[in-house]
């Protein structure tokens, strides 16, 4: 796993560490201004320049396991999209036989429905287009330029979220709420009863007659 970073860099190295404590391998680029997607591979070059395929996704994203499958289970080039009901906030894709025609950054328009999660799988022929030597577009669907018809569009059924707004917290935590596993931490007395994928902590005590129930239930 290579990670690209800028803003807050000494966290983001502090927690993942060389990334042993997840059973991963981690090594580091530092992208010294902000400059865009396409520049941040750029300044990762001499590590991903052998790599086909290659994963490329935004650290600033919510993104469930389920999503990247849908990426790794087919063949790149690629790029995974989904539905929005808030295009203009993204890339909205054009999609003809299963290939992207085109990417409209932030339409104002009702252009497409179907949105670009950043999420690309490239082969060595479009990884090249990345050489810091070459490359001088700030995004990513803009250095493809017409290599963009080389991609398909393969749609998740994972979860996804860019979470740009502080009203898209909620939604953020929807999504990591549903991969929570109940567990009991605490007391649960007889006579109390439990449905679904509750979660006790530590301390907590339910006295009988009381009935907890995952919503989703």
């Amino acid at each position: 796993i290579i990670i690209v970073t800028g803003y807050c860099e000494n966290t983001i190295r502090s927690y993942f560490g060389d990334g042993q404590k997840f059973s991963a391998d981690i090594k580091y680029v530092t992208q010294p201004k902000p400059l865009g997607t396409a520049h941040a591979l750029s300044c990762a070059w001499d590590l991903i320049k052998n790599e086909n395929p290659l994963l490329v996704l935004a650290g600033d994203n919510c993104i469930d396991g389920r999503t990247v499958s849908s990426a790794l289970q087919e063949k790149a080039p690629l790029v995974i999209v989904t539905e929005s009901k808030t295009p203009s906030k993204y890339g909205a894709v054009s999609i003809q036989e299963g290939k992207v025609t085109a990417i409209v950054e932030k339409p104002q328009t009702n252009f497409s429905s179907i949105i670009s999660t950043g999420i690309y799988l490239f082969d060595k022929n479009l990884l090249n287009l990345f050489n810091p030597n070459i490359v001088s577009s700030r995004g990513i669907s803009e250095a493809l330029g017409t290599h963009l018809q080389d991609l398909k569009a393969v749609k998740t059924q994972g979860a996804w979220l860019d979470a740009v707004y502080p009203q898209d917290i909620i939604g953020l935590n929807e999504i990591a709420l549903e991969s929570i596993s109940g567990r009991i931490s605490g007391t649960v007395e007889k006579g109390a009863v439990l449905k679904g994928n509750v979660v006790i902590g530590k301390g907590s005590r339910i006295v009988q007659d009381v009935t907890l129930k995952d919503q989703r239930q």
